[in-house]
């Protein structure tokens, strides 16, 4: 191939040559929707809590709080959820029931002494701000109850 004819064509055939391997043109085929991570609604019974002023005041209430520490991203504080939701409704002027997402770094000194590093983890502190029982892990929702009944019905 002599230089003149090289430059009669130009660089439009490589263009074209690259256009075709890349694939550059082609209808891309259709991804199947992703799902989309369902996380359940808040009860309005239960409280977001994303500061430890917040959480310190609610402590210092002179009330009984049941704290629910949480991850967006765990499995088992999803199915936690509904359970704790419905324990809020019920049990509703008796205990406050808030959630902690572990995620919030304005929580971290919270998240240290009441998880154990393990989520869910629900802290039980009563009336006098004592910290009553610490449970890392779920509860059926039986189990829950149960101890939220027990809970509520103690005095400090």
């Amino acid at each position: 191939m002599s230089p003149r004819s090289f430059s009669a064509f130009g660089w439009a055939p490589i263009f074209v040559f690259l256009i075709l391997i890349s694939g550059c043109g082609k209808k891309k085929k259709e991804e199947a929707p992703k799902p989309e991570v369902q996380v359940p609604a808040v009860s309005t019974a239960v409280k977001d809590i994303s500061t430890p002023e917040e959480f310190t005041k609610l402590l210092e209430s002179g009330q009984k709080v049941i704290a629910k520490f949480y991850a967006t991203w765990c499995p088992p504080c999803r199915r936690m959820a509904p359970i704790f939701d419905a324990a809020a409704e019920k049990y509703a002027g008796k205990a406050h029931f808030v959630s902690l997402d572990i995620d919030n770094v304005k929580l971290r000194d919270e998240v240290d002494k009441y998880t154990q590093g393990s989520v869910p983890t629900f802290a039980f502190i009563n009336e006098c701000a004592e910290t009553v029982d610490i449970h890392p892990g779920g509860y059926d929702e039986k189990e829950f109850d149960s101890v939220v009944e027990k809970f509520v019905a103690k005095k400090c």
